[in-house]
This record gives C-alpha cells, structure tokens and sequence, in this order.
C-alpha cells in the first residue's frame, strides 16, 4: 500500500509550534494580509495543505466521481497515517467537511478538505450580506429561516493512497481517456439513433400529418 501525505513540511513549525503560529498570525496582521490570515480560524493553525485549482479538480472528479463523507467511507480501509492527517484536519478545524473521493475504476481515492462560506438575509451594519463559517451559524439567524446558502467553496488534496499511486500528469491523461471514451460513446450512440430516425422522416411525417403519430415521438424526444 502506497500513501502520499500532502501536508507542506515547511509549514510544520507554525502547525505544531504555538508560539511560531502565534507569531505567523501577528506578522500576516501587521501586514494587512487579510487572505492569510482567513487560511485559520480562531486559534487553530492555517491550511498546509495543497488548493485545487479548477484543472486539478476537473481530473479528480472525472477518475473519482464518488463523493463520500469520511466518516462513512467503508470500501477499503483508510491507512493510518491518512488517518492521522484527517484527525489533524479536524482538531484544527481547517475544513467545514472532509470528503474521500474513490472509484471503482483507477485511480486510487484521495482525500479532499472543503472550505466555503454560508450567507442568506442576513445583512452586516452597512447593509451588504453577511458570511457565516458554518451551515450552522448560518441556519441559526432568525432572519434566515433556517435557510443558508454555500458560497466561496475551496477544495484542498490532503492525502491520497492506493497500490499504485500515478504522478499527476499521468492522471490527467487517464481523466482526458476517460471523457472522451464516455462523452464519445454517448455522442456516438446519439448520432446512429438520429442517423435512424432521418432515415425514416418521411414516413414518420405522413403518420404525424395523420395524426397516427405524436410531435415528441416524430422529433425522437
């Protein structure tokens, strides 16, 4: 079994050290980087883990397409130290969930954390809308009715394993083999019944004129 921790070791010192991450935060406030400071909530140390950007997810999500919460992922067992990196994960509240992509195909699965903001009718002293950490905190406002809309989400890679682990221009060739062979197949499907049913157009024009024949079915709907 192959596991790849994506934890970045050179912001080990701020992870573990609380006088480091007392001072990280200090300085990124000095400095006015509120986009620093927003990768860690109260005293909890800031994500160390990698962000997905859009090309990176449209890849894991083509070879991992099943979404599971961790904590009721049961088809193999999650090695330790995967384990271990969740566990970090939750004590310091870096992600709002934590989810285990897999498939029954290769790759192999990945664990990804996700952040985001939650918003509905509730508005700040200068009347612009108001984002909450939580669903919970959200749903909790008595203007919002219980009501609470996702936004800003952000898809980190914590950790992934399996008995192979591919390097990730090899995943991208898999994922673009991938859509085309289903996206393909699909288009090729959708084309040979079309080609049918020009074929037989005129004599199914007679039967929608006589009204032997609905407009759904003459259109192939």
């Amino acid at each position: 079994m192959m596991v790849e921790n994506m934890f970045n070791k050179e912001l080990s010192d701020i992870a573990f050290d609380v006088e480091s991450l007392d001072e990280w935060k200090a300085t990124a406030k000095e400095l006015g980087m509120e986009g620093q400071l927003g990768l860690s909530t109260g005293d909890n140390s800031p994500i160390p883990y990698p962000y997905m950007n859009e090309g990176m997810e449209r890849v894991y999500e083509t070879l991992c397409p099943n979404k599971t919460n961790f904590k009721d992922y049961k088809n193999t067992a999650i090695p330790l130290e995967i384990l271990k990196q969740i566990a970090f994960s939750v004590k310091e509240k870096h992600f709002n969930r934590i989810m285990i992509w897999a498939d029954d195909k290769q790759p192999d699965p990945i664990v990804v954390g996700i952040t985001s903001q939650y918003y509905n009718n509730s508005k700040n002293e200068d009347n612009s809308t108001r984002y909450f950490d939580t669903k919970e905190e959200c749903k909790a406002q008595p203007e919002n009715d219980g009501i609470a809309y996702e936004t800003n989400v952000k898809r980190y890679v914590v950790a992934r394993w399996g008995d192979e682990l591919r390097d990730f221009t090899e995943l991208k060739a898999l994922a673009l083999a991938r859509v085309i062979d289903e996206v393909g197949g699909e288009l090729a499907k959708s084309i040979a019944t079309k080609t049918e049913r020009l074929k037989l157009i005129k004599e199914n024009a007679k039967c929608y004129i006589n009204g032997s024949m609905a407009k759904y079915e003459l259109e192939g709907r």
